[in-house]
């Protein structure tokens, strides 16, 4: 009996099959445990960390130093590589922190945010097993020591209005010992003044505001601060030490507060109760022209029988009458009136319609706001 054969052509299907059995294993020994291995190398490859000052005319300005150096010292780590820190090429007083990572490298980024605990956090496909660090005035309480005469009010002013103010600031505030310096393009984010304080600081934050009269102030307690910073931008510098004036927009039942070129508020008035420009005494139609107030009258006790057949009514002109220069050489009419104010009312449902007898009506937590703004011949403007 012969010795039985497996046919070649079998014998070499069998290998194909075989080959590919064993790159399938090998595959799945790749995948299963080569891997990990290799991901695990990769992890300890380590991560660059760049740092830029972006408030070092601040801490100069201050008498802060080493801030940067400090922070180096508290990141020392085998998973870190701090590249060469350098200063920011446009923020000089950067007020807040920046932390920028890359997406994967999200429980790194944990351990600094702990140092930098106000910093903004955000991601940034581009940077490649790189950190970025952006120091802004926020990290000067957790990385430095602050000497002890150093000064608490910091003035930030834009470049161009820097030389005019900063004389007039040093002047009006120098109680506070203040220091002014140019600030940066992060300025320009801000619309009207804003406080920042320690709330340790609040005394000091009252009398800055006080000085300031009863200007559009936006206050911010931050503990993280190390001093009150002062930001005055662009927008708004021009108005610091400029009058205030008004313009009432009949059309829009709506008064205009400015101080110099800037709009500071707002507010809803009532005008009378007839359309068009004053022709007579007693037609209840509000007057056109450049006009200033006169008087400023306490008129809480004030009565006044609006002939609606509801007789004497107290308080009808609210807290405050503001009393209105209206003589022929003001008028749009060339007629000279009396008896022409900015006052409150009792009627508050009025506001916002052709409802007095010619004056313009206001809320009276309004006109007591206003009348703390304005002055004796503050200019007053009514248009159509």
């Amino acid at each position: 009996m012969g010795v039985w054969r497996i046919p070649r052509k079998r014998r070499r299907i069998f290998r194909v099959r075989l080959t590919i059995f064993i790159l399938l294993l090998l595959g799945i020994f790749i995948i299963v445990f080569l891997k990990p291995i290799s991901s695990t190398f990769r992890s300890y490859k380590k991560i660059n960390i760049e740092i830029y000052n972006g408030c070092s005319d601040f801490c100069k300005a201050v008498g802060v130093e080493g801030i940067v150096e400090n922070l180096i010292d508290k990141i020392k780590d085998n998973q870190f590589n701090v590249l060469q820190p350098q200063d920011h090429p446009i923020y000089r007083v950067k007020l807040k922190s920046e932390i920028i990572f890359p997406p994967d490298k999200t429980e790194e980024v944990k351990g600094i945010h702990i140092l930098l605990p106000s910093a903004l956090i955000r991601e940034d496909k581009k940077l490649n097993n790189t950190i970025r660090i952006i120091l802004g005035v926020d990290s000067i309480k957790s990385l430095s020591s602050l000497r002890s005469d150093s000064r608490s009010v910091v003035f930030i002013l834009d470049k161009k209005n820097y030389e005019d103010l900063k004389p007039r600031l040093s002047r009006d505030f120098k109680v506070l010992n203040p220091v002014i310096i140019r600030g940066d393009e992060s300025i320009n984010e801000f619309k009207t003044i804003n406080i920042f304080s320690p709330r340790d600081r609040l005394t000091q934050v009252k009398e800055l505001k006080r000085i300031f009269g009863r200007e559009e102030i936006r206050e911010k307690i931050d503990n993280n601060y190390s001093h009150i910073i002062v930001v005055i931008p662009p927008s708004y510098a021009g108005a610091i030490y400029r009058d205030y004036s008004i313009i009432v927009r009949k059309s829009e039942f709506k008064l205009y507060l400015y101080k110099g070129d800037s709009l500071i508020k707002t507010y809803p008035v009532a005008i009378g109760k007839n359309p068009g420009d004053k022709r007579e005494v007693g037609d209840c139609r509000t007057p056109e022209g450049d006009f200033y107030i006169t008087s400023i009258e306490d008129s809480s006790s004030w009565v006044h029988d609006f002939g609606d057949g509801k007789g004497p009514i107290k308080g009808a002109y609210g807290p405050w009458f503001l009393r209105l220069y209206t003589g022929a050489d003001r008028t749009k009419s060339g007629k000279a009136w009396e008896g022409i104010g900015i006052h409150g009312t009792h009627n508050p449902a009025s506001i916002g319609k052709m409802a007095s007898e010619g004056c313009i009506r206001m809320r009276n937590k309004d006109i007591m706001e206003l009348r703390e703004r304005v002055k004796i011949g503050t200019p007053v403007k009514i248009e159509p």
